[in-house]
């Protein structure tokens, strides 16, 4: 009778030893001989967001090496507003012969969460293609309500409208690019919204023209799975 129970305790810890490996080992194999399709989590989801509550895989790779060439800087206060210090990151190539474009990467997460170090994975990708890239921090519904997020990326536009030439990039060639609440607020951001009712707490730099019509910013929607390994999306 002992024998039977341990018998089924061996095979029970087998199977669980099992279903780790292949948790572990199958997104991998799967990105590296299909390097061209979507990640495994594409076509299966359930194993997915088991390996990710297991903590086997996570989201977002948020400590992505900063490849050689690729000027990092970090905590650059574009607004301050009632002692609360908002800031912004920026990433360039180290040698730049002339101005470039800015990609300005907005995070998401619901409006009340999210890091501004989320998307590193894409701005040093992009800076090392030879873009100059951005990350924005901006208030939470917690902090302040909306519109306090949209005047905030809206004065950091305006910070970024002033400060091309101190960082070499172009300020006529920026498109702003967000996930989900970060591409909501690229799109109003970028299509102007109620610009004339700024007052308040937006520190209302300057009187640029940022809509779309105009062809100052493109706001995008950013919605590829960029890492193919699964561990960004």
């Amino acid at each position: 009778m002992k024998s039977k129970i341990l018998k089924r305790l061996l095979y029970t810890l087998l199977i669980i030893v099992v279903s780790f490996i292949l948790l572990m080992f199958i997104p991998r194999t799967w990105s590296a001989l299909n390097s061209k399709k979507a990640p495994v989590g594409y076509y299966f989801r359930t194993p997915t967001i088991i390996a990710i509550y297991a903590g086997l895989e996570s989201l977002i790779n948020k400590t992505p090496p900063i490849p050689e060439g690729v000027v990092e800087i970090k905590n650059i206060e574009y607004k301050n507003i009632n002692g609360k210090s908002l800031q912004l990151d920026l990433y360039k190539p180290e040698h730049m012969t002339e101005p470039a474009p800015l990609l300005v990467f907005i995070h998401g997460g619901g409006w009340k969460n999210g890091d501004r170090a989320d998307y590193l994975v894409y701005l040093t990708h992009f800076a090392a293609m030879g873009y100059v890239t951005a990350t924005v921090s901006y208030r939470f519904i917690s902090d302040s309500p909306y519109p306090a997020c949209v005047k905030d990326i809206t004065d950091a536009v305006d910070w970024f409208f002033q400060n091309g030439e101190k960082y070499n990039f172009d300020p006529d060639r920026i498109a702003l690019i967000g996930g989900s609440a970060g591409s909501h607020l690229a799109m109003l951001v970028g299509y102007g919204w109620k610009r004339q009712s700024l007052s308040n707490d937006s520190t209302n730099i300057s009187t640029t023209d940022i809509s779309v019509v105009a062809h100052k910013i493109k706001a995008v929607e950013f919605a590829s799975n960029f890492n193919s390994s699964g561990n960004c999306r």
